[in-house]
């Protein structure tokens, strides 16, 4: 069974480890992952320049990420993103959720998407801790088969399953609530209907 449609936001996908595990846990199909060309870009800037990394390897993550899951780049949402009622600045990543007809947008910034800017479009935003509680919760061997894979790539350096559980942690702690409510207790119908 396929997961949700879940959007991802630039701040998620610039730690490497976070981002290296939730793609690991999309290629087992525990969800599928969307993004913007815009959001890619915003990444490789604060890639490049604010944390200074080498140019080359930056070009180079961003082109697997890309050619590993090609349908995941979200197009056609540019004349919607003055609609968005979020932070201004946000206001693409909500076109584009809204566009891929995300069920979750994932981002640290949270504050930035009252509930009112997204409510009416059927999805959810929530914090990346809150989407790995959440598909742990749905297929725990899923996600540690997927861990266990991720750690098994690390080469430099080298790491183990609970080395990177360890770099996870360093998320903030969501709430029990919320890594137990959403998405996985309600049929992706319903949910879906909501935008009709």
């Amino acid at each position: 069974m396929t997961g949700p449609v879940v959007l991802l936001d630039a701040c998620v996908l610039v730690p490497y480890p976070l981002v290296s595990a939730l793609l690991t846990m999309a290629e087992r199909e525990l969800f599928e992952p969307r993004w913007s060309e815009h959001i890619l870009d915003e990444v490789e800037r604060t890639l490049t320049g604010k944390l200074d990394l080498d140019p080359d390897k930056v070009k180079h993550r961003l082109s697997h990420m890309r050619a590993g899951f090609p349908e995941s780049s979200v197009h056609g949402f540019e004349d919607h993103v003055e609609e968005m009622t979020c932070d201004a600045k946000d206001r693409h990543v909500l076109a584009a959720a809204v566009a891929a007809g995300a069920d979750l947008l994932v981002t640290v910034n949270i504050k930035d998407f009252p509930n009112s800017s997204y409510e009416w479009y059927g999805l959810e935003v929530i914090h990346p801790e809150v989407l790995l509680s959440r598909l742990f919760n749905y297929d725990e061997k899923g996600c540690i088969e997927a861990l266990h894979a991720d750690a098994g790539r690390r080469r430099n350096p080298p790491m183990t399953t609970e080395q990177l559980l360890a770099q996870l942690a360093g998320l903030r702690r969501p709430s029990p609530t919320t890594c137990t409510s959403g998405y996985w207790t309600a049929s992706r119908r319903s949910r879906r209907s909501r935008r009709s």
